[in-house]
């Protein structure tokens, strides 16, 4: 059991800071002695205008559940060591980040590269997408893309692509670990 927080990083997030009371829900899910922090890594320029130009807010949403924003990117502006919350994460969470599509999500990568004892789950919005985006992080991540079963039901239109698309529709996993003792 972990003496402090379990520090979960959410990177790239745009429009989950308009949805604050329902990462609440996260803290309901783990057992009121386990404290998680969520923090939230943005760009600059996707701050909400409610910041007031704040690039490190803090807000305690339960008494074990605290969100810390922090405004940049990894490898840029940000040392995810010292940089975002209250220390190194334990696990770094991108939802439908489309690895390839975007520079910035390189530095993460790298990261979780670096950092083998760090945990990396990225959703995607098809299995295409994903298999290539997991693919930058060897076999194993290759290997462990499955179909969310959280996933929005409802199929996205794509008039380009014959590809089934949902959002947050599939998942993989950079440096899985074993939990083989859980007190």
């Amino acid at each position: 059991m972990l003496e402090r927080s379990l520090r979960i990083h959410v990177v790239g997030v745009e429009k989950e800071l308009g949805f604050l009371d329902i990462f609440k829900e996260v803290g309901y899910l783990f057992p009121a002695d386990v404290s998680v922090e969520l923090v939230f890594v943005t760009r600059r320029d996707m701050l909400p205008a409610t910041c007031n130009g704040n690039e490190n807010l803090v807000l305690t949403l339960l008494p074990n559940l605290s969100v810390h924003l922090a405004a940049g990117t990894y490898g840029d502006d940000l040392d995810p060591l010292f940089d975002c919350g209250s220390g190194a994460p334990d696990m770094i969470i991108g939802l439908n980040a489309g690895l390839f599509a975007y520079e910035s999500w390189r530095s993460v990568v790298t990261f979780l590269y670096e950092h083998d004892g760090v945990t990396g789950v990225f959703t995607d919005y098809n299995e295409h997408s994903a298999v290539n985006c997991a693919s930058i992080g060897g076999s194993e991540a290759r290997d462990s893309v499955i179909m969310n079963p959280f996933r929005q039901p409802l199929a996205l239109p794509v008039y380009s692509q014959n590809l089934p698309q949902f959002s947050n529709g599939f998942f993989y996993v950079y440096n899985e670990q074993d939990i083989t003792d859980i007190d």
